[in-house]
């Protein structure tokens, strides 16, 4: 993942307005921080102007990539966010967001990302505990509506979207994970999730294989709500073309449990 990193550092001095973007989604978010037992997560949340508190809205939860890390929380605003943030999207759906942030050292599922393969690790990273914490606190309020809960992740937060949902298969209505990896073993837990699955072919970061992999051993196990398109033309960074091209919000916001496409 190293050179993702170098990667996004060189588009941003490509294109400084990437930058500017990502300063004026602020004003969409307030910013906090979670501690549980020691250990804190940094998060975003993004709530729906007027608004009422008591509003049952679905949650979208987004989980970056290994790029954004640290303790800057606004890098995590870079990447796909600006899609939902865009003033059609946001008059046409009231949704709730948050976004969390991993540090520097932190993964949201301990596992390499150049692996052909890997098994789910028996506990859930530092930082995937503490955001199923905060999920598990937010739906315990009015705010929240349980059978609308979507997860979306990048490369690194591609590999914690499958965490997440493996680990916790009744939470989710729908998944969007891109160019990242799961545990093949337990496809058969995913039957019910709709799942839309997004690799670029020429990604020499995390194998386009792991998409596939996942796929296939879903729909072997019986799923028929999973969906994967695999971009021929593109490597690692891919995740516009899903926004652009393929309508996923749109899909996103219609899922509940029982999924429809």
């Amino acid at each position: 993942m190293k050179r993702t990193v170098i990667a996004i550092v060189g588009l941003l001095l490509l294109f400084p307005a990437f930058e500017t973007k990502a300063q004026k989604l602020e004003d969409f978010f307030h910013g906090d921080t979670l501690v549980v037992n020691g250990d804190s997560l940094p998060y975003l949340m993004y709530n729906p102007i007027g608004q009422h508190d008591t509003s049952r809205l679905p949650l979208v939860i987004f989980l970056h990539g290994s790029g954004e890390r640290g303790r800057d929380n606004h890098a995590t605003l870079l990447h796909c966010i600006p899609f939902f943030m865009e003033e059609a999207v946001r008059s046409q759906y009231a949704f709730r967001m948050i976004v969390p942030q991993c540090g520097s050292d932190d993964r949201w599922v301990d596992t390499e990302w150049n692996l052909s393969s890997h098994r789910m690790p028996k506990e859930p990273s530092r930082p995937m505990k503490v955001l199923f914490y905060l999920i598990d606190s937010l739906l315990a309020t009015p705010n929240i509506d349980p059978d609308r809960i979507y997860a979306m992740g990048i490369s690194m937060g591609g590999y914690g979207v499958w965490d997440m949902i493996q680990r916790r298969p009744d939470l989710c209505a729908a998944a969007v994970p891109i160019c990242g990896g799961g545990d093949t073993t337990l496809a058969p837990t995913l039957t019910d999730i709709s799942i839309w699955i997004f690799h670029g072919a020429e990604d020499p970061l995390v194998k386009p294989e792991r998409s596939t992999q996942m796929y296939q051993c879903i729909r072997k196990a019986g799923g028929t709500k999973v969906y994967y398109d695999l971009y021929p033309d593109l490597g690692h960074i891919c995740w516009n073309r899903p926004f652009e091209q393929a309508g996923v919000i749109p899909w996103l916001f219609r899922q509940r449990r029982t999924a429809v496409r």
